[in-house]
């Protein structure tokens, strides 16, 4: 062997040495997040009936968090070596923990039984604005992509059928909305965590960004 390929030879093997350093890291941050996630999820399901709503909803956002970086430890990860199938279990595991605490907070988001005098009211009421839901025609959801012109018809829309509903949870109104976003009308209310209080927010920004004479003239 010539002393250029010697030199070469050596080079590769820094290069390796590098890399298998580089993914024993990141497998040790990984498990560190997998173990944060794990851990969340033994805790909700054994005391999870026991918290108050408002830290189930923090549990939900700090398990959106690990969630999150686990994703960008274990995409590193995939770069450097594409046969790690690690990712699926992940996935599966988040799913477990998070659909959890979404059933909990729905159970405590129902409202608690009214006092008998006013029990027949109510329910008749509820009943009424249910059986009312039901004989109305299915609608599909209006789109928005962040074109001003067409942001005041979405608006009207999305406010008659979800933003307006008493009858729709505030968290589910804000799934609705994402998911009727898309292009840079998304990205304006991307950044907020998917929380009940931040739905207000998010309407709120989108509302500030298109609802602009001015840019639905030019549009």
């Amino acid at each position: 062997m010539g002393e250029e390929d010697e030199v070469t030879h050596a080079s590769a093997g820094n290069d390796h040495s590098k890399v298998e350093a580089k993914l024993v890291l990141l497998r040790t941050q990984r498990n560190v997040f997998e173990r944060h996630i794990t851990n969340l999820h033994d805790k909700v399901n054994s005391d999870g009936d026991k918290e108050d709503a408002r830290v189930l909803e923090c549990r939900l956002q700090i398990l959106d968090s690990h969630y999150r970086q686990l994703c960008q430890i274990q995409t590193q990860i995939e770069n450097l070596q594409s046969t790690d199938t690690a990712r699926a279990s992940q996935e599966e595991l988040f799913i477990a923990a998070k659909v959890k605490i979404m059933a909990l907070l729905q159970a405590k988001r129902r409202p608690s039984a009214p006092p008998m005098a006013e029990s027949s009211f109510i329910n008749t009421n509820m009943t009424a604005g249910a059986a009312h839901h039901n004989r109305l025609p299915k609608l599909k959801l209006p789109s928005f992509d962040g074109k001003y012109a067409t942001f005041k018809r979405f608006k009207s829309t999305f406010a008659n059928l979800i933003h307006n509903d008493p009858y729709i949870a505030t968290i589910d109104k804000f799934n609705y909305l994402l998911n009727c976003l898309s292009g840079p009308a998304l990205e304006v209310v991307q950044s907020f965590q998917i929380t009940e209080d931040n739905y207000s927010k998010a309407w709120e920004r989108l509302d500030a960004r298109y609802d602009n004479d001015v840019l639905i003239f030019l549009d």
